[in-house]
């Protein structure tokens, strides 16, 4: 594995943001957090650095449900984790469907994020 693995990262909520801070200066291994709205035309083409993987993290009431797609669809070769609410188990598969690395549903158990990380990661390490 890389000595430090970075992430881009999609969340509107600062309280989310804070946890995700807390949870990565937890982890075995550097863990490093940009924030950008994905959301946004043509971010992943603007991107200076390309990440290691994505997090995606959405909220109940989140309007764009294909951003998981349209960042697959634009960078299919970076991992991404999809952090959500509890959701109806059709918008579990269609996550599935777009080819979702790993999804975590909220709130989750502690130790789930570094696993997925860590199953995200992995694979890709070699080519690193």
């Amino acid at each position: 594995m890389k000595i430090q693995t970075t992430a881009l990262v999609h969340c509107a909520m600062e309280m989310e943001r804070l946890g995700l801070e807390h949870l990565a200066e937890h982890l075995p291994f550097s863990l490093r957090l940009t924030y950008a709205d994905l959301a946004a035309p043509g971010i992943l083409h603007k991107l200076d650095e390309k990440p290691d993987l994505i997090i995606l993290c959405e909220m109940e009431g989140d309007g764009d449900f294909g951003l998981a797609q349209k960042i697959k669809l634009f960078a299919p070769d970076i991992p991404l984790l999809v952090m959500i609410p509890a959701v109806p188990k059709s918008y579990l598969n269609y996550l599935r469907q777009v080819l979702v690395d790993e999804i975590i549903q909220k709130p989750f158990k502690e130790g789930e994020f570094e696993k997925a990380l860590v199953r995200m990661i992995s694979p890709y390490s070699s080519h690193s």
